[in-house]
Parts: C-alpha cells; sequence; structure tokens
C-alpha cells in the first residue's frame, strides 16, 4: 500500500507479519475485513464478509459489564475484546450505554455483546423476530423459561455432585496447605522438547 491508499482496505487474507496472540489471530468472524495494524506487527485477515463492517484491534483489551436496549426492550451483557468497528455499511442492532451497537444485514445479526440471550425478555422478543423474518408463522417462544433459573438448578445439582463424590476435607487441606512436596509430576513435553 502507498501513503495515498493506506485507508483501503487490503485484498483479503494478507499476512504482513503475524499477529502477537492467539485472540489476534482470528478476525470478526462475520466482518468483512480486518485492516493492517498500525503497531510494530500490522496483518490484515480476511472475515467472512457477511457484515459489512471493519474491524480493527487495539489496546486495551475492553471487559466491561454493559447495559442497554434493543428497540424498546432492555438488554444487559459483557463485553470482552480488542477489536474495535471502525467503519460500518449496517444497521446498527442495539444501544449499548447510550451508543449502537451490532450489526444487522438481513438473516445475520453480530455484536460484540455476550450473554445476550441469558435476559428472558431480550431472548424472547429476537427469537419471535427471528421466526416471522423466517415465515416461521405460528412460532411461539415459551413464555416460562428462566436462564437464570436454570442456571442456578445447574450449580444446585454440582453443589451436591461434588458433596457427595469429593473429599472435601482433602480439598480443604489441599486448599489450605498446597500440594504435598512428594507429589509425582506429570511432564507434558514431547520427548523431542527434552
Amino acid at each position: 500500500m502507498t501513503s495515498d491508499d493506506a485507508t483501503a482496505v487490503p485484498p483479503p487474507a494478507t499476512r504482513l507479519d503475524p499477529p502477537r496472540t492467539d485472540h489476534e489471530r482470528a478476525p470478526a468472524p462475520a466482518a468483512r475485513s480486518v485492516p493492517p495494524r498500525t503497531d510494530h506487527e500490522p496483518w490484515v485477515a480476511a472475515g467472512l464478509g457477511l457484515l459489512d463492517l471493519d474491524i480493527e484491534f487495539a489496546d486495551p483489551k475492553i471487559a466491561r459489564q454493559v447495559t442497554g436496549r434493543a428497540g424498546d426492550t432492555p438488554v444487559h451483557g459483557y463485553e470482552i475484546h480488542h477489536g474495535r468497528v471502525h467503519r460500518t455499511g449496517d444497521h446498527a442492532w442495539l444501544t449499548i450505554d447510550g451508543a449502537p451497537e451490532g450489526s444487522v444485514r438481513q438473516a445475520i445479526w453480530g455484536t460484540h455483546v455476550h450473554g445476550l440471550l441469558e435476559s428472558d425478555d431480550f431472548r424472547r422478543h429476537w427469537l419471535t423476530e427471528v421466526a416471522a423474518r423466517a415465515g416461521r408463522t405460528g412460532f411461539t417462544v415459551a413464555p416460562d423459561t428462566s436462564v437464570a433459573a436454570i442456571r442456578t438448578a445447574q450449580l444446585d445439582l454440582l453443589a451436591d455432585l461434588i458433596e457427595q463424590h469429593v473429599d472435601l476435607d482433602a480439598l480443604d487441606h489441599l486448599i489450605r496447605h498446597g500440594a504435598p512436596a512428594d507429589l509425582p509430576v506429570i511432564r507434558t513435553e514431547t520427548p523431542s522438547a527434552r
């Protein structure tokens, strides 16, 4: 690229330098592309092109709880990502903390927000909308499914199983005092790495 076309999206799947971390190896899967980095390790990777947006990776990593709306329906979830949408040609899906978030194009929906489907009202509203767009007349979302209640039941079951099948006194001792000094070590390297 020359300085005149620095803002142009480079050809797909051109890797200039290897990414720094495993997290940076995969672009946002639905994005059109991931532009070159501006720091010392620029690279470009093609997305699937399902959404008309471009992502760039930047520090710091965003990790936060968020609240907002999808139309009239309240939403909550969390974000954990380095990617920043820096251009989109699609409609926003959500409003998070007062700003547009996500991307909708025909039957493709994308967002940085995780955990949206744990919100019972949002999930019911969205599944109803998706079914209507797909022409699924007569589709009815279960009105009594509660993700929080299901999660609590699963955690209670896990706690009961641990209580029944784990030596809790030995586990408590291990937590308080650490592993015994004579505990055997399992080696994980391959013979050629020794």
